[in-house]
């Protein structure tokens, strides 16, 4: 049988205890005299424990003196091995007792705090079975509160007169309270009056405890009442985990054998956790994914938190969701398992494209935070703004942008204005280029080469191609227009024509397309003509106009 036990704080042993051996007298059959043929060794089945009998009166039915009534230890050695070395003058027996809870390792006769009573004359034919014969042990004056106090017992047997002990027997294990119940509940009573019975049964239940147990399962209790040796019946369900006032665990599959007859047994339960990109505090304290903790059934507080760029999607106890807020309260009344999952933030993304270009890549649709949204656009001059904001092509006419909120990407194609104002900007702020900008009119100064001609030029950086390609061009268009003070000069230098792309002619070198110039170096427009005279600082100045710029 299992047994329910409930450690004990104290045993006073010395206090406790008064032994008085039941004194027989050692009958042997002439059969088993010392002149048996076959000689007995000891072993398990020749020198062992016999369990152990309550004492309540004398043979003649007469209740025994107030506090006399005890225990009795039996000890069996088979009849011939005792007859064997009765005589032997140096044949000591004993028996040794302690109370369970006091050993701690095998139980012998210097175990700390045993009692050892010798027994050696006390040997007497065994009722039950004549082959053997018995000695008794009998331990009285055992205080209520240590009925059911399970007590080990061991014979041992020594053949030099006590100093050392040649054999043992196995250790048995009763309780006054366990002998009791199975004396009361015994069919075949010994005595079979029936006012001495009942009188026995009455002493006897004076022997087997009764116990009130409580069981707190947070702020509620319930109470049964139950026999020593019983199973307990009004268990709550749904809880595993029990422990008594001083925190012991307890099994409540097993019969209850306390010696403390008020039980109150304190339900717990094991609260598990289980994350996913979250974190979680249990009654204040972090839990890590798959971390569990024993706590106390009753009311405890619960914390979610999503990990960085994450939200919480639900939070959920023993499968039931509890929506995704980030505090819960929760009752514990048994095994508990929380689950705690976030899901990655996303925005939206939506395109305006009033400007009509062509747009390649993903740019409608749902984005993870702090994910990269890109798209490229076909051939043309548009402004890109995300929810207001403008931001710049690369030379590939790619757009990206870090998406952090739901997002409006809005193209617009320029005015021609802008578009100029772009190509005007580029040409000023990239190496290369040495203009001076007044509007859309590019002044240049020329000088002399001596007195037969003279240059005038415009320099155009590479940047302005690095800047076209960014919208799908590579080559510029435009016509040129020029003007000078001296009315000498207008005759002698002729007006350009209009409609020029930067390419090899008489007048205007080739030096400008992307397919033909390093992109790292500066491209020229130049023209000139030769002159034999001289001029006045004022009629150096030479008036050059770009306009109807085009782009392919």
């Amino acid at each position: 049988m299992k047994q329910f036990r409930v450690k004990l704080t104290y045993f006073l042993l010395s206090c406790l205890f008064f032994v008085a051996l039941a004194l027989g007298v050692v009958t042997l059959k002439p059969s088993l005299s010392a002149s048996a043929n076959t000689p007995v060794a000891f072993s398990e089945s020749t020198y062992k424990t016999a369990g152990a009998s309550v004492r309540l009166y004398e043979k003649d039915g007469t209740p025994l003196e107030d506090g006399l009534s005890g225990i009795r230890f039996h000890v069996l050695m088979d009849a011939q091995l005792y007859h064997a070395n009765k005589d032997n003058e140096n044949f000591k027996s004993y028996t040794a007792i302690l109370p369970q809870y006091l050993l701690s390792g095998e139980l012998t006769c210097s175990t700390a705090n045993v009692l050892v009573l010798e027994t050696t004359e006390v040997w007497r034919t065994y009722a039950k079975d004549p082959t053997y014969v018995e000695s008794v042990a009998f331990l009285y004056g055992l205080p209520v509160s240590q009925h059911a106090t399970e007590i080990a017992f061991r014979g041992f047997v020594s053949l030099d007169g006590g100093a050392t002990f040649a054999q043992s027997t196995d250790t048995g294990y009763r309780s006054i309270a366990y002998v009791a119940k199975a004396a009361r509940d015994d069919a075949e009573a010994v005595l079979s009056d029936t006012q001495l019975e009942s009188k026995r049964i009455a002493t006897l239940n004076t022997y087997i405890p009764s116990y009130s147990v409580t069981y707190n399962v947070g702020d509620s209790s319930t109470t049964e009442s139950v026999e020593y040796g019983d199973f307990l019946s009004s268990t709550p369900s749904g809880i595993s985990i029990w422990r008594d006032a001083n925190g012991n665990l307890v099994d409540l599959d097993a019969a209850v054998t306390s010696n403390k007859q008020a039980l109150v047994l304190t339900a717990y339960a094991k609260v598990s956790m289980s994350l996913s990109n979250a974190s979680a505090t249990f009654n204040g304290s972090s839990m890590a994914n798959g971390a569990s903790v024993e706590v106390k059934c009753g009311t405890y507080s619960l914390t979610a938190s999503p990990i960085t760029n994450y939200k919480l999607a639900s939070v959920s106890v023993n499968g039931a969701n509890k929506g995704a807020g980030s505090s819960h309260s929760l009752t514990v009344t048994g095994d508990t398992s929380i689950s705690v999952s976030a899901t990655i933030i996303t925005y939206t993304v939506t395109l305006d494209n009033s400007g009509g270009a062509s747009v390649s890549g993903t740019v409608n649709g749902t984005f993870n935070i702090n994910s990269t949204c890109s798209f490229t656009l076909g051939t043309g001059f548009y402004t890109v703004t995300v929810n207001g904001t403008t931001i710049s092509p690369n030379t590939s006419r790619g757009y990206s942008f870090t998406v952090t909120a739901n997002s409006t990407v809005k193209i617009v194609k320029m005015t021609d204005s802008q578009t100029q104002s772009v190509i005007m900007n580029a040409m000023a702020n990239t190496s290369g280029g040495t203009l001076e900008i007044s509007g859309s009119t590019l002044v240049s100064t020329y000088w002399s080469n001596g007195p037969d001609g003279c240059r005038g030029t415009i320099n155009i950086g590479s940047g302005l191609f690095e800047e076209l390609k960014k919208y799908g061009y590579t080559t510029i268009t435009f016509d040129i227009s020029k003007d000078q003070k001296s009315e000498w000069y207008k005759k002698r230098i002729q007006n350009v024509t209009d409609g020029v792309t930067i390419a090899e002619s008489a007048i205007f070198k080739k030096n400008i397309s992307a397919t033909n110039v390093s992109l790292t170096k500066a491209a020229q427009l130049e023209s000139q003509y030769k002159s034999g005279s001289s001029w006045t600082q004022e009629n150096e100045k030479v008036y050059w106009t770009i306009s109807n710029i085009r782009y392919s």
